[in-house]
């Protein structure tokens, strides 16, 4: 899966999270630097790659 939109994560660490929220609406997903230990990036993307290709995208999302 490649990311054709991928926020800055270093201009969005002073906001709120409604407004984190709001680009997970948008957008269906947005990094939070931090919350995803490094070493387990890898993993968590290979999973939710899966469980997309298994279950489809609840709807159509920008920046995936």
């Amino acid at each position: 899966m490649s990311c054709l939109h991928q926020p800055d994560i270093t201009t969005h660490t002073s906001m709120n999270p409604s407004q984190i929220l709001g680009h997970v609406q948008m957008d269906g997903w947005f990094v939070v630097k931090g919350v995803i230990p490094t070493d387990e990036i890898e993993t968590v993307r290979i999973e939710a790659e899966t469980v997309t290709a298994v279950r489809g995208a609840s709807s159509p999302k920008r920046g995936l």
